[in-house]
């Protein structure tokens, strides 16, 4: 019997040990089915988590996200996408909620080919950070209105 299966019979249950027409002894003996049908939920309920946690873990070791190799490679999603579809890189695919979500095995990437670009985008994106001009004060940047392009075409 599944989670919810035991929540709609505890719900069902429920309504029906406030009924004042059965004896005590009944509604007594149904709240006790009350009891342990709530314990074998929670129960239940905590070995999901347990596994939800397992395979979050197992994730977060193993595999990337799309979004993660993206960044790795200095490229946007749709193009981790557009691999994906391509098959230059292998991925696992799981149904979700909004659609089919994709993990992508780190082991593959351990390769001297992916390994060379890796570092080739760190490099980049290391000096890019070393040259990206900081601007406290734009004082020498004005904002252009139409207004402004008028006037210097002349035109009112």
């Amino acid at each position: 019997m599944s989670m919810i299966e035991k929540n709609e019979l505890v719900k069902r249950l429920e309504h029906i040990s406030h009924n004042s027409y059965l004896p005590e002894q009944d509604r007594e003996t149904i709240k006790d089915t009350i009891s342990v049908l709530q314990s074998m939920i929670q129960k239940d309920f905590r070995k999901t988590v347990s596994s939800v946690e397992k395979l979050r873990e197992t994730i977060s070791g193993d595999f990337y996200i799309v979004e993660e190799v993206a960044e790795m490679f200095g490229i946007s999603v749709q193009s981790v996408y557009k691999w994906i579809k391509l098959g230059k890189i292998h991925v696992e695919q799981f149904a979700a909620p909004g659609g089919t979500k994709y993990l992508i095995p780190k082991e593959q990437f351990k390769t001297p080919k992916y390994q060379k670009q890796i570092e080739s985008v760190k490099r980049t994106k290391e000096a890019l950070a070393r040259v990206k001009p900081v601007v406290d004060e734009p004082s020498d940047l004005y904002p252009v209105t139409a207004e402004d392009d008028m006037e210097e075409l002349d035109v009112k």
